[in-house]
């Protein structure tokens, strides 16, 4: 039978192709091809042109094909499954006994399957737990529009089935291991905790640590960017905007002004505050780079030295 995967969207696609993938038990022999080259494209034709009792006839999957009328009428003669990944948005004439796939994935719908695999693993994750989910697993798309990413989700969600088995004390513990080091210690509101906690000592132990996967040049440009947000989404405050106002007005993920929101309310960061702070990181980095300082990281010791 021919399959023909047509989102429009490439890791909608492969999503698609790895959910076939996973409820058939004949892709052992699976012949892959890239269909976006002329040679692969006739190795898709030769293959499916070619009998020979000399070798097994297995299925195929081939990826960035374009799609003619003429192709499918010879792909849907092959003795095996063909499944074809296609990337034009305007399939040609098919014939109704074509399995087509064109469902673009969605943002609710792939909050449903994080949903449902929580569920049947009998986690329970907390409203706050699910926000950052939501933000570890959204990206930008080709023109900039913040979105779930569907590969990330299904890479998540095999992570999150690991914990099978476990009990829920047990199964609460290892997702919140789990989302730790999928997030990491460079996350922004990590990162924003960090850099106003009265705690001078959990301050020096986290940067400390942090420094071990990134330079201080990696973690002053993610405070600077941090920061510039923060004082967007305080001004937005200020103007009477809710947090969905604000994330449109700063092109973010209303999910990702929320988080933002708590930790700017939790550490009772002001205007002020953050604005000081940003202007001492960009003098930092002025007199880094004049040559004023010659150890970044000594710099940024003293930065973080200095009360906020």
């Amino acid at each position: 039978m021919l399959t023909i995967i047509s989102t429009g969207d490439r890791e909608s696609d492969l999503y698609r192709w790895q959910l076939l993938k996973k409820n058939a038990l004949s892709f052992e022999k699976l012949i892959s091809i890239d269909g976006s080259t002329e040679i692969g494209m006739r190795q898709l034709t030769q293959r499916v042109e070619t009998i020979s009792l000399l070798s097994e006839i297995t299925p195929i999957v081939a990826h960035h094909v374009k799609l003619t009328e003429d192709l499918v009428k010879l792909l849907v003669h092959y003795e095996q499954d063909v499944y074809l990944l296609t990337p034009e948005g305007k399939l040609p004439t098919l014939t109704s006994t074509l399995k087509i796939i064109s469902e673009k994935l969605t943002d609710s719908r792939l909050k449903s399957v994080i949903s449902r695999t929580f569920e049947e693993l009998s986690l329970q994750p907390t409203r706050e737990e699910l926000i950052r989910i939501y933000l570890l697993l959204t990206s930008e798309d080709y023109v900039g529009k913040e979105r779930i990413s569907p590969s990330r989700t299904l890479t998540f969600v095999r992570q999150v089935r690991t914990l099978a088995g476990t009990t829920p004390d047990e199964g609460k513990k290892l997702l919140t291991a789990l989302l730790g080091n999928i997030e990491g210690k460079s996350s922004q509101w990590e990162l924003l905790d960090h850099l106003f906690t009265p705690n001078k000592r959990k301050q020096k132990e986290y940067f400390s640590s942090l420094t071990e996967i990134m330079s201080p040049y990696e973690i002053m440009s993610l405070a600077k960017s941090t920061l510039l947000l923060v004082l967007a989404i305080i001004i937005g405050q200020q103007q009477n905007l809710d947090s969905t106002s604000i994330a449109t007005k700063i092109g973010k993920h209303p999910f990702y002004v929320s988080f933002l929101l708590r930790t700017v309310s939790s550490n009772r960061i002001t205007y002020e505050k953050a604005y000081k702070l940003s202007t001492r990181l960009f003098n930092l980095e002025s007199a880094l780079k004049s040559g004023r300082f010659d150890d970044e990281g000594f710099g940024f010791d003293i930065l973080l030295a200095t009360e906020v």
